[in-house]
């Protein structure tokens, strides 16, 4: 059990510390938004694989199937973030009707529903070819990755003299739900 959770830790520093670094650079050399956004498929993929303890043969399977996956909450999240953008907006003008924002209110919980209609449907298919506990480690694994993601990025923009918001705050907050900003 201790040279597995060795090897976990030597994983993590292997995959983090180039992306440290990557994001460490200059503001003129961030520019290549493609080289970082591999950098950080690459780390996200060897972050699951050792969270998860995949074998070569799951990896083999998994990845195709949740790539998939994660393409289809993307766009979903993508469609979820452009309605509650619409709703701001005319939250903001003020000057339209009670059909408007109901319109509007249902777009958003549409966008919603469709996010969760995705893990529905693909919660099957993860169990087609993982155990059960593969797959709760795979939902930790994204929460855990992605909050790793967040503090790198809140710290980079202290290490760059820019104010981040108090943890609390932070848009999407630690549980990854949006919260309102304090003023």
């Amino acid at each position: 059990m201790r040279m597995n959770y060795t090897k976990m830790i030597m994983a993590a520093a292997v995959v983090f510390l180039p992306l440290t670094c990557a994001m460490a650079q200059r503001p003129k050399d961030r520019h290549n938004h493609k080289a970082n956004m591999e950098q950080l498929e690459s780390a996200k993929i060897a972050f699951f694989t050792s969270e998860m303890e995949l074998t070569p043969e799951e990896a083999k399977v998994f990845w195709p199937v949740y790539d998939r996956y994660a393409e289809e909450k993307r766009l979903s999240h993508k469609g979820c973030r452009e309605s509650l953008e619409a709703l701001k907006a005319a939250c903001e003008r003020n000057g339209i009707s009670d059909v408007e924002y109901k319109k509007l209110l249902k777009e958003c919980t549409d966008a919603r529903e469709k996010d969760a209609d995705i893990d529905n449907l693909y919660l099957p298919e993860f169990y087609k070819i993982l155990s059960v506990k593969k797959v709760a480690k795979m939902y930790l694994a994204e929460d855990k990755f992605k909050m790793k993601m967040i503090r790198m990025w809140k710290d980079q923009h202290r290490r760059d003299g820019n104010q981040c918001p108090p943890e609390g705050d932070f848009p999407g907050g630690p549980d990854g739900h949006e919260k309102p900003m304090k003023p």
